[in-house]
């Protein structure tokens, strides 16, 4: 498993680890030693390193690129769709 501390040493720093992550500075501080699945998701998306690798607790065998495709994609929010209400026309009897 490949872990915050080596992703440090591997990338520099943990901006740079943040820039390959997607995120800030100080939410890779925040991190455990563990990469967070989001994080992880992004960084293998760059292609360096495999889901396997960042979280083999995760991803326990070489994982084929459309299962992590899929892992990558959140849900969008959606906007509600305004309610329309039967209004009758005007000037029509």
């Amino acid at each position: 498993m490949i872990t915050k501390t080596a992703l440090i040493a591997a990338l520099g720093s943990p901006a740079a680890v943040a820039a390959e992550a997607g995120c800030s500075r100080q939410a890779v501080a925040q991190w455990g030693e563990v990469v967070p699945l989001r994080s992880a998701v992004r960084i293998a998306a760059r292609g360096r390193w495999s889901l396997h690798q960042l979280r083999p607790d995760l991803f326990p065998a070489a994982t084929p690129p459309a299962i992590a495709r899929e892992a990558s994609m959140t849900p969008q929010p959606t906007r509600p769709r305004p309610h329309h209400s039967p209004v009758p026309a005007r000037g029509r009897r």
